[in-house]
């Protein structure tokens, strides 16, 4: 009897609400401040920014329907809370799927969206950005299909159905498991690529490392992706459903929740110059940022000014612009991080030099 008693007393939908809502909330509130950045620090809204905006939305019905759920008894056992509250829960988290799948699907098109726009990659290395995203996400739409296909009819899947027919739970499992490797694979070589553009170009170590940390950090959500196909074995346990399959909500949430994060820390950069007084709400600024020898920068800030003095010929001072794409520079003009000669002559070593040859005279 005691054991029976603590049989019926497991309940893992606290620690799965917990864990969802608080992820979910970080995302939310982290999306939010990109969104702020983009529209009203440096008024330039990209493409991946609606893309991550969306998936965020995707994620939060996700969390919504499974707070539904759990007061319904997920996370709970089957035999415990009753036939009708195992189906009302079965059905509203089978529904939830749609959302669960799209939320860490949909964010990968985001990335590679940035990835795009900040480093400007070849015409193969575009290809291979989008159609490599692009599988996943036709790879997701046709795993959903395939799950609510999966029986006849379609609501034998959440309740007890006379005559219905289902198709093995290894076919479900095995195409859940390539989705979720196929999308371990993409984090990884998302966060893998900006690392090796960075490497090859002129700038610090220290400057390398950050951005390829910063750049890098979907190899968090691979490994979530990874965890996260552990878990499939929970769809063939359909007896008991609304218990074996919390762990699979859970790292679902956690994978889609990372790539969010991933995307938007990238973009933080302009905020926190807000923040410490380096930038001012709704203007532009730009400052130059030269990397000279020993790998020091010797940009200036917008509030100092500039003095004039004789240009040295072929040295040239890049301008950085106010958003995080010029991090690294353009790949069409990669050329101005280095030291290159130029015919070019400011107008200010002119004057100085006629203004001597005007004195000389006088004399």
């Amino acid at each position: 009897m005691a054991g029976t008693t603590a049989y019926d007393q497991q309940n893992k939908g606290p620690t799965l609400l917990a864990v969802m809502w608080t992820l979910t909330g970080l995302a939310t509130v982290m999306v939010l401040a990109r969104l702020f950045i983009r529209t009203k620090i440096i008024h330039a809204v990209g493409l991946d920014d609606w893309l991550v905006g969306f998936s965020m939305i995707l994620g939060v019905i996700n969390v919504i329907m499974a707070t539904i759920a759990v007061h319904h008894g997920f996370g709970r056992h089957s035999s415990t809370i009753g036939a009708a509250a195992t189906e009302k829960a079965n059905l509203i988290i089978d529904m939830g799927w749609i959302f669960g799948i799209l939320s860490f699907a949909f964010p990968k098109l985001g990335v590679a969206a940035l990835l795009h726009r900040i480093l400007n990659p070849g015409l193969r290395m575009k290809c291979a950005l989008w159609g490599l995203t692009g599988l996943v996400m036709a790879v997701a739409v046709v795993n959903i299909l395939l799950f609510f296909t999966s029986c006849d009819p379609p609501r034998a899947l959440w309740t007890t159905v006379a005559g219905s027919t289902c198709r093995s739970s290894n076919v479900i499992i095995g195409f859940a498991t390539f989705n979720g490797v196929l999308s371990a694979f993409t984090d990884l070589s998302l966060a893998i690529y900006p690392s090796v553009i960075l490497w090859k170009l002129q700038m610090s170590l220290r400057k390398k490392m950050a951005l390829s940390a910063a750049l890098g950090l979907g190899v968090v959500s691979a490994c979530a992706a990874i965890i996260k196909t552990t878990h499939l074995n929970a769809l063939a346990n359909v007896t008991d459903a609304t218990y074996a399959s919390w762990s699979l909500v859970l790292w679902t949430n956690i994978e889609a929740d990372l790539v969010v994060l991933a995307s938007c820390i990238p973009t933080l950069q302009p905020l926190l110059e807000f923040l410490l007084g380096k930038r001012t709400y709704g203007t532009p600024r730009s400052y130059p940022t030269y990397e000279g020898p020993g790998g020091t920068a010797s940009g200036t800030g917008a509030s100092k000014r500039p003095t004039a003095r004789r240009s040295e010929p072929g040295l040239s001072l890049p301008t950085r612009m106010d958003s995080q794409e010029e991090m690294i520079p353009d790949a069409k003009n990669r050329t101005v991080w280095e030291i290159h000669r130029t015919d070019q002559v400011v107008v200010e070593y002119e004057m100085g030099q006629r203004g001597g040859e005007a004195g000389a005279s006088g004399e």
